[in-house]
């Protein structure tokens, strides 16, 4: 098994490593130093965004569709809704910590709230069209749900 961690951790590579900074892949596409691409294999640097889906023989044969399914729920979250901070009593932001992780082999974000605007009532409508023309597929995938969670999409459902 490999170190991922070590490997998105390397400060020879990364500026500041802890930090959470997404803004890092917009000032080099691999999130790296600059001047790294000069100095290092960029082939090497390329594999390093495939490395959670595994090497050589025993990668993950969904890869391609994995990465893509992601990169399409984002594009639908971010054409949806506008997101920002909730906001505490005195008025001032409540910023999510992104370093509170689980730990284990896998450090999973822990939960943290944030607000949702619904962009425009035209995007609501598209929403809930596209939700109503896909219910029978997700029907399929329904019978197993708890009660709870059943009654929470029969009201769903009910308010359509």
């Amino acid at each position: 098994m490999s170190n991922q961690w070590a490997a998105f951790h390397n400060p020879d590579l990364f500026e500041n490593p802890e930090t959470f900074d997404p803004e890092r892949f917009i000032r080099s596409p691999y999130g790296t130093k600059p001047g790294v691409e000069d100095r290092v294999n960029v082939e090497a640097l390329k594999r390093i965004e495939t490395i959670p889906f595994g090497f050589g023989r025993r990668r993950c044969v969904g890869m391609q569709m994995a990465v893509d399914s992601a990169a399409l729920a984002a594009v639908n979250l971010f054409w949806a809704y506008e997101f920002g901070s909730l906001i505490n009593d005195d008025g001032d932001p409540i910023e999510p910590d992104f370093n509170a992780l689980n730990k284990g082999i896998t450090n999973d974000p822990l939960p943290f709230k944030c607000k949702l605007k619904i962009r425009s009532s035209r995007h609501a409508e598209i929403i809930k069209q596209n939700y109503i023309h896909a219910t029978p597929v997700f029907e399929q995938f329904e019978r197993e749900l708890s009660k709870e969670d059943r009654d929470y999409v029969e009201r769903v459902r009910a308010g359509l």
